[in-house]
């Protein structure tokens, strides 16, 4: 079992916005967000070049709501999302290691 971490930067786009109900007919309009974005789960082994990956994000999402051209002000979303997946390792990075986090011995 290797476990990770992560954090980074997330832009969200939003589009195709729709209204129903009481609002059924107006204009909804929702500006980009930049935020926060972390990141934490673990492989579970298969082979040396294979794992299955369960993991949770945590998006900052701030966004401005416009409705018929009217501001109203910000609406924060900041949804968490769960996930599980079969993933391929490249076979120099290997099982339980970041590529870019190798750590070499001093000179």
């Amino acid at each position: 079992v290797a476990p990770f971490v992560g954090a980074g930067v997330n832009y969200t786009k939003f589009f195709s916005e729709s209204t129903r109900g009481a609002l059924a007919g107006t204009d909804l309009s929702l500006g980009g967000s930049w935020g926060l974005a972390l990141h934490a789960g673990l492989d579970f082994k298969l082979t040396e070049k294979s794992a299955i990956r369960v993991d949770a994000r945590w998006i900052d999402i701030d966004t401005s709501v416009r409705l018929d051209g009217a501001d109203l002000g910000t609406v924060n979303i900041d949804p968490l999302v769960y996930g599980a997946a079969y993933v391929l390792i490249p076979a120099e990075q290997g099982f339980g290691t970041c590529g870019s986090c190798r750590l070499e011995s001093p000179a």
